[in-house]
Parts: C-alpha cells; structure tokens; sequence
C-alpha cells in the first residue's frame, strides 16, 4: 500500500483540534468565554479536604471531590464574570484585606464564608473574593453611605472592643497550709517563678513558671474570676500578700475548695479597633437594616446569571453536574 503523506501544516492543524484547548492544554470544562483545564481541574481536586466534603454525611453538598471541584471552580467562573458585569470586580488589596479580617472574625454570619480549618492559604484568597463579591452586590442597589456606616461604627464600638486581658503567674495548691507555706516563701524573697515550680501542685503551668495564657475576666468560671480579680488590685511583678480561696461552683459536687497566690506580669488594654478594621461588620449592621434578605437576592441573582451562562463540561462524569436548579 503506498503511504500518504501529510503537509506538516495540516499535521499541527490536526494535533491543536484534537489537544481542543487554548497553548495545547485539554479543556475540562468551558464557561462562557473561559475555560477550565484538565490541568487546573486535577490541582483542584487534590486540594479538596474533609471539611468541605463533610455535609455529605448530613445528605447535604457534594461527597465526591472531582465533582466538589469542578462545580466550585465553574461558580467561581460564574461569580466572577457576574462580578464583572455589575462593576464589583474586588481588587487584590481588598481581598487581601478581607482575608485577614475574615481569619480574624471567624463568625461566618458575618463573614459568609464557612469554617474550613484545613484551608490554604491560596484557598482563603479564593473564598474571600467569592464573599467580598457578594457583599458588594448585596450592598450596590442600596446606596449604602460612609455616613451610614460612620453611625453604625459609633454603635458598635464598644461591643467591637475586647475586654482587658491579663498574664499572670499562679501558685495553686489543694490545701490552705502548702498555700501559707507558698506564701511564706514568697515573702522571704523567693522568686515567685522558683516557688511555683517547686511548690504549685497545678503541674502545668508550674512546668511555665506559674504562667498562663491571657485572661479576661469570666464571671461564670469562679477560678478565672477569682485570679482577675486579684490581678487588677496588683501592680505588674506584685503578687497577693493573703491566699485567696476559691470555692467549687454548685454544679461540681463534692468538689473542694482551692487556694490560690497570684502575680500580675502585665495587664494588655482591649483596643478598640479603628473604623477600617471594623468596616466589614459595619456594613453588615446596615446591611441588615436595608435588606435583611440581601444574601438570598443575591443568591438568586446569580442562579440566573448561571441559568443563561454557556457551561460545557467535558467530563462524561460530570456532564449533568450543574443541571440542578
């Protein structure tokens, strides 16, 4: 049989038709006018972890990571695109800014994005800019203004200031005679580092030199209560000249009492933080005065965005993925 040869040409018109993607690159799916390669779909999946897979065992969301994947990466395309439209486009410094606000609240109704503690960073920059464009298409047809906002920040100032908290140093122990004991020590000019190591019988912070982690006061804990209290009667590196006893809460039956010594390291003032900190929760105030359901509005407006959008998958897996209303 004699062997037909092929224009070079025609050869590479050939091999682009069948790589079917923009630099040679297969497509796995195409929204509208961009696409999602084979390539950028498999690092998707791979990133995919237990947390957003979850609600599954609730019979809730997707339990199949290629499918999770693909169909956040084509509402991403979506979002985005929408964004564009409506002029909301989030710069980077927002989003970058809305990262460490949203790492820092942690409360996803005030953020809208829900916890995830296996989350990259690559992956908050992709959640913050999905909940920064909603935010500003819930707030774009309500004309929210600075003023507004200015009032809402002067409400809630002092709920947005953290309590004063406090570092100390505890000696505890169980009887009131090891406590007189402690105390005497101290007073003969122990270092009280060197008697809570050697004489609290509260063995983990005895282990950090009487040490805890910062304390705000917390009126349903008699301990935390008990040990601020006397810490803000002390100047720093002062410690109690009497034993303070504390007795078990009711709930704890036949619990006995303990006795505590305290020295303050240093008292940390609650800051208020500054309006541009705290703008998120602001707009979040007005926001539900103006339109309590703006998330939903929102929500609808880019079903139908998506119900118009041109999807392709290519997928045969995943072909009727994002058919669901």
């Amino acid at each position: 049989m004699k062997k037909i040869s092929y224009p070079v040409s025609a050869l590479l018109f050939a091999s682009l038709i069948f790589l079917s993607g923009c630099g040679g690159k297969k497509i796995a799916a195409r929204v509208n006018n961009e696409t999602i390669t084979m390539d950028q779909f498999n690092q998707r999946v791979q990133e995919v972890d237990a947390a957003e897979l979850a609600p599954a065992l609730q019979g809730q969301g997707l339990s199949h990571a290629g499918e999770y994947a693909l169909q956040n990466m084509i509402f991403e395309k979506l979002i985005n695109q929408y964004a564009a439209q409506q002029h909301v486009t989030p710069t980077d410094s927002e989003v970058q800014a809305y990262v460490a606000f949203a790492k820092k609240e942690s409360n996803p109704a005030l953020t809208w994005i829900p916890p995830d503690p296996f989350r990259t960073d690559d992956e908050w920059t992709r959640v913050a800019r999905i909940a920064l464009i909603e935010r500003k298409l819930a707030m774009a047809p309500l004309n929210i203004t600075e003023n507004e906002l200015h009032q809402a920040y002067n409400q809630l100032k002092a709920k947005l200031t953290p309590p004063d908290t406090y570092r100390v140093r505890v000696i505890l122990n169980s009887t009131m005679q090891k406590a007189q004991a402690a105390l005497a020590s101290l007073k003969k000019g122990v270092d009280f580092k060197t008697v809570a190591l050697t004489q609290s019988e509260d063995k983990t912070s005895a282990a950090k030199n009487g040490e805890l982690p910062p304390l705000a006061d917390n009126k349903q804990n008699p301990y935390i209560h008990a040990i601020v209290s006397a810490a803000k009667q002390l100047k720093p590196g002062a410690f109690t000249q009497s034993v303070i006893t504390v007795a078990p809460p009711p709930t704890q039956k036949g619990g006995q009492p303990v006795y505590f010594l305290v020295q303050l390291i240093e008292k940390i003032p609650g800051l208020t933080p500054s309006y541009e900190e705290s703008r998120p929760i602001c707009e979040m105030q007005v926001l539900d005065q103006k339109d309590p359901n703006a998330l939903m509005r929102v929500q609808e407006n880019i079903r139908q965005f998506k119900d118009k959008a041109n999807i392709q998958i290519n997928l045969a897996p995943y072909k009727n993925l994002m058919n669901a209303k």
